[in-house]
């Protein structure tokens, strides 16, 4: 069964400074999940999430009330402060720190949650090899805070040793023993990559970030041991450790350190690579699992608890998949079209957060690049109390009242689809691209002349052999994991079911029909995509995706060239333009040209003019 996410509003007083590094992280989290933020808790919020958890000292919390806190680090030094933090770890209904030495204490209180925190990985990374013969630069990050958990005394301290001297020393942030400026944030990357190596002398610390952020820059570090997540740390050249507040054993680093650089064996991208998990994704992803275990309901308050509860009660309803910013604003208009043409009819979303607009959200991780798994696995993510469920694309919408595919379920019909567009209705069409797809639908099928159902329409009803058919179709998807036609075709002739199969006015793309659509459900088919090229094979497979969506959000954007421009010739021969708008060049005498030039799909047309390209 799906995890419910709860309504979270996270409570940050310095959200508006942008300049602090926890106001950053506390944007960051409420623009990628859509909870609200606020300098005051919010009492019609399930959860209040106090970020840290010092901004919840004056705060009375009532009996039954879900509250959160995010501990950043414990003041050993300041006996008031330790205290502080045990009251506010005893008070709260769950725990997230990012330090796993911290983690150990606060689960005596209770649920805690281990988060990793984001680093912008695009901003902080390596900028040019230091020139040869130049004075090695070494470099300290922060602001000093009363009880002097920076360690800028330690600095003081070991400045006078010789190892010291081997270095030329700057400082950025305010009190440090060593001419120190303040600079923008914008700024900060630069800074790191003006170094050779970043010391980091804090006795006391969370995370800290000016490590990540020069191991992300390719800069080599000296590190305290026992602080913050330092000791998670791999084991690499340029990573050298010392004892938290040993003077001695730090001199003792800075010679190691120089040595290393001047050896050449401090590697950039080693040192870079450290620094993989700490990304957006990760940060919120850890979050969401954590409030998901503290069991809060998804309602956040009783209007909307009023919504889901008639939701869930009205028997029928429309289920989609939303997965990405592209595919969550396509439902946004999904549902804004059904309450135009279906008022009352009850709309669930599966995304991995919350979807406001959604009469019912459902939680689901986002497991592949299209969605697929959650749209596989409708029967068991769409309430369970709705008899009839139609699933639709998150890149469609009603043009109409679509109260006749609820009632085609009610009468008896096990399964409504539709078959794909003219010129594409036969299976052979889609499979002809596919090997592995092929090889299956004839074992399964015997045949690559059936009928091509399409997927972004599909209405059921619950009974045991719809449940065997949705059962065999996830199955069936995940053995390539790539389109889900082929899969959906092979679980219907493996778990026949009573299939009612409609034309494409239920499920129309641009170009089906000439003009203003005549379609029932109009299907913009593409901007919920989040990445329109991929040939890496299964969409299952997390890390390639996510590997070629970071690259794709690295290409330069679009940019225009003269419309006189011609494409490269193509020798002799036709264009055919498809009633979708698809082009295809075929030379006579050939095959294609047959097929084209037979075809009342096909038309041929002139030249296409090059308007713009991507570059």
């Amino acid at each position: 069964m799906a995890t419910s996410v709860p309504k979270v509003h996270i409570v940050c007083r310095t959200l508006a400074d942008t300049e602090r590094i926890l106001s950053r992280m506390a944007n960051l989290l409420s623009s990628a999940t859509g909870w609200s933020v606020g300098a005051r808790p919010d009492p019609n919020a399930v959860v209040n999430y106090w970020f840290p958890y010092l901004e919840m000292r004056k705060q009375p919390i009532e009996d039954g009330q879900f509250t959160a806190a995010y501990f950043t680090h414990r003041e050993d030094i300041l006996p008031a402060k330790v205290q502080i933090w045990r009251n506010q770890a005893a008070k709260v209904s769950l725990r997230l720190t990012s330090a796993a030495q911290y983690a150990t204490d606060l689960s005596q209180h209770g649920l805690t949650r281990l988060v990793t925190p984001p680093l912008d990985r695009r901003a902080f990374s390596p900028g040019r090899p230091r020139s040869p013969g130049a004075p090695f630069v070494a470099g300290v990050s922060g602001y000093r805070y009363s009880g002097g958990r920076k360690g800028e005394a330690l600095l003081a301290q070991v400045l006078m040793s010789t190892q010291a001297e081997a270095f030329e020393w700057r400082a950025i942030g305010r009190g440090w023993p060593v001419k120190t400026r303040l600079l923008p944030q914008r700024d900060v990357p630069d800074w790191y990559r003006s170094l050779d190596l970043f010391v980091c002398t804090s006795l006391i610390e969370g995370i800290p970030y000016p490590v990540l952020e020069a191991l992300a820059c390719g800069v080599p570090v000296v590190i305290p041991c026992g602080v913050g997540l330092l000791d998670e740390l791999p084991e690499v050249p340029g990573i050298v450790r010392y004892d938290r507040g040993d003077a001695p054993a730090l001199a003792h680093a800075l010679r190691k350190a120089g040595e290393l650089i001047a050896s050449g064996e401090c590697e950039r991208e080693t040192l870079r690579a450290t620094t993989e998990r700490f990304t957006v994704e990760a940060w919120v992803s850890g979050h969401i699992d954590a409030f998901a275990a503290l069991g809060a309901p998804e309602k956040a308050t009783a209007e909307q608890a009023a919504r889901a509860e008639r939701a869930r009660g009205a028997g029928r309803g429309i289920f989609a998949v939303a997965y990405g910013e592209p595919a969550r604003n396509c439902a946004e208009r999904l549902i804004a079209s059904v309450r135009r043409h279906m008022p009352g009819v009850p709309v669930a979303v599966a995304s991995e957060r919350p979807l406001p607009s959604a009469d019912i959200s459902v939680a689901h991780p986002d497991a592949d690049l299209g969605g697929r798994t959650a749209k596989t696995k409708m029967w068991e993510l769409a309430p369970a109390q709705w008899r009839e469920v139609l699933y639709l694309d998150a890149d469609t919408e009603l043009t109409a009242d679509i109260s006749f595919l609820f009632d085609a379920l009610a009468d008896g019909w096990d399964l409504v689809a539709t078959k794909d567009q003219d010129g594409y209705d036969l299976i052979f069409s889609l499979w002809r691209r596919d090997a592995a797809e092929m090889r299956l639908g004839r074992q399964a099928i015997g045949s690559d002349r059936a009928l091509q159902l399409a997927g972004g329409v599909v209405g059921f009803r619950r009974s045991e052999a719809v449940a065997r058919f949705l059962e065999r179709w996830y199955a069936e998807w995940k053995v390539l994991a790539r389109r889900d036609q082929g899969a959906l075709l092979r679980a219907l002739y493996a778990e026949p079911v009573r299939l009612l199969v409609l034309g494409c006015e239920w499920n129309s793309f641009v170009g089906v029909f000439k003009g203003e659509t005549a379609g029932i459900i109009h299907h913009r088919g593409g901007p919920a995509r989040r990445l329109h090229k991929w040939s890496a094979g299964r969409l299952d497979d997390t890390a390639a995706w996510q590997k070629a969506l970071a690259g794709a959000g690295r290409r330069r954007p679009l940019r225009r060239i003269r419309e006189e421009r011609k494409p490269r010739l193509r020798g002799k021969g036709s264009w055919f333009v498809h009633r979708t708008g698809a082009r295809q060049f075929a030379a006579p005498g050939t095959k294609a040209y047959e097929r084209l030039a037979g075809s009342a799909a096909w038309q041929q047309a002139p030249e296409p003019e090059l308007t713009e390209v991507t570059a």
